[in-house]
Formats: structure tokens, sequence, C-alpha cells
């Protein structure tokens, strides 16, 4: 079954159809335009474009107007609200859409908790930001934002309030994922490995039996046909190198469960870092993967076929 897949790298948006394991690329638009984000929001991808802001993009033509000015470095958005994205900047901020990016309005709410003075980043070339959204998958007024470095903050309201959920968490967060069918389950992605929570991050606990590579930079939870968590890592910083990453896919199956390589298919280490995973919408249980060093990965299970190499350092992948 064909299906599109969008990839968004330093130098613009890549766009596949993909079917079966081919993929032939249709377009290239954006040119020139650091993409850090991808979502998919109604007639409409929202990108995000480093230190600009982020672009509404007409899915048919490609074509892009200006949406918001802030330095986003993620977007999420609820498959029950086809209108509704919050994004996540530096230094941490929110902003929330309703209308599918025409006007955002910011969740001040975030900065304005009490420890928020103790947020920080390692890089004197950064400040702290937000790294990770995720939505309870029922209710889209509960949502998780995960800070670098600050932990994660819960909102049961829309982001009208936010009250602090890390208890048990290194603080290092790189991403937050929420599983698509218990809403009590999340896995944050940090510094020093994988975090599981089954109360809805009343309380998180470390999750790396088994895992070889401990500097966590992607997830994703697929939860059918066979469940399984999926995790990219390298030894260790920065998040998206391009090269030299020596990282690793891993996958496992319940929280505690002990990890195991997935790397069939392909060498085993990748030159680049595992940036982000997506969920096929055609196929249950496909899911592909952007690699830092330029490759868009596709996987049913352990087997990860290459679909495209070659391209531009990626950051971000949508499967829409």
């Amino acid at each position: 079954m064909l299906e599109t897949v969008y990839l968004g790298t330093t130098d613009g948006l890549f766009i596949f159809d993909v079917e079966g394991y081919t993929a032939r690329r249709r377009q290239q638009a954006m040119h020139g335009r650091y993409i850090t984000a991808l979502a998919a929001i109604g007639d409409y991808l929202l990108a995000a474009v480093y230190a600009l802001g982020v672009c509404r993009v007409e899915r048919i033509t490609h074509t892009f107007e200006w949406s918001l000015d802030a330095d986003v470095l993620v977007l999420a958005g609820h498959t029950s609200q086809p209108g509704l994205c919050v994004a996540g900047t530096e230094p941490a901020s929110l902003f929330r859409t309703d209308d599918s990016g025409v006007s955002w309005r910011e969740l001040k709410a975030l900065r304005e908790v009490p420890d928020a003075s103790h947020w920080y980043h390692p890089s004197p070339a950064s400040t702290p930001h937000v790294k990770g959204v995720a939505f309870d998958p029922v209710d889209s007024g509960t949502f998780y934002a995960g800070i670098e470095v600050g932990g994660v903050y819960r909102t049961r309201d829309g982001g009208t309030t936010f009250e602090r959920a890390s208890a048990g968490l290194y603080e290092d967060v790189h991403g937050l994922v929420a599983h698509p069918r218990r809403r009590e389950v999340l896995y944050a992605v940090t510094g020093q490995g994988v975090y599981a929570t089954t109360d809805a991050a009343d309380i998180w606990r470390p999750a790396n039996r088994g895992l070889a590579r401990r500097y966590v930079t992607s997830a994703a939870v697929v939860a059918e046909p066979v469940e399984r968590v999926i995790a990219g890592a390298s030894h260790g910083p920065p998040w998206n190198a391009s090269h030299s990453a020596n990282a690793m896919i891993f996958r496992c199956n319940l929280p505690g469960d002990a990890w195991e390589s997935a790397m069939d298919g392909i060498p085993m280490t990748l030159d680049g870092t595992p940036v982000g995973f997506a969920a096929s919408r055609a196929l249950p249980g496909r899911l592909y993967c952007g690699v830092a060093s330029g490759e868009l990965l596709v996987s049913e299970g352990k087997q990860w076929t290459l679909l495209a190499g070659d391209l531009p350092p990626v950051q971000a992948v949508l499967c829409a």
C-alpha cells in the first residue's frame, strides 16, 4: 500500500512515496531550511525551522507560510483533535494551536513553575529547552513536557497549569513517548538511558537492562501486532551526530523487559544517530526510522531495510 513519508533535514523537506520496500523521492521542498520537527495537522504539515519558527506547509503543493516566530525543537499533535498541536521551544516554553497553526498562544504556566530557575543545559551554546511532548492518547487535555535539563512536567487542563512529574527520573530528557493504548505508560529517553512509568508519570524507573548504549536519542512504541518498544542510542552527545555516532537500535517488550539489539539488515553500528521513528499509517507494526547520517530505514520487526540514503542529515521523520 502506498504511503507518504516526510523527512526534515538540514537542507529542507524530502517527500517519499513508499510502497513495500521501495521508496521513490517525489520532491524536495523548502530548500536550504534546517528542519528540526514535523507534525501532520489536518490538511497541512507543520515544519519547525531552526532558529526561525514554524511553517504551515500545504500538503499538495508544499508551498508554505510562516506561522510561529519561535525556535521550535519539537511538535506534537493529538489524533482525536485534528487542529491541535503543541510546540516545545528553546528557551524552554510551550506554544499551543487549536486551528492547525493559524494562530498560537504561549502556555506561560510552564515557565512559571517554582523550579524553572533550576533548569540548565550543559553546553554554553544552548539554554534549557523542551525536547519532548507527549499526549495522553485518550484525553487531549493531558500532556507531558520533557526539559533538557529539567525533567518532566504534566498538565491535566490543556496547559493552564503544570506540575512536576519527575520522581525517580534522570532529568536530562531527550524525548517522551506515550503508549498509544495504555494511557498510564510513558517512556522518557535521557542521557542515562530509558526510563518508564506505569502510573502516568507519578513515578519513573530506569528500564535499561540489556541496553548497550545509554545516550538515548529517540524511541517509539509499537502496539500491534506484537507490542514492542524501539530505542535509538549512541555512546554520547551530540544527540543528532551525523557521523562517528557508533549508534544502535534496540527493542524490548513490556516495561522492565531486557533490551536486545535490533540491527538485523543494517551495519552493526550506525554512523549517524537515529533521530526519530514514525509509525506507518497503513500497515500495523511497520516503523520508519530517520538517521542523522542521511538515511531512511523501515522495519516490521527486527529486520531493517534501507529505503533511501545519501541525504542531508535527517532531523525529523513523519508518516502522514
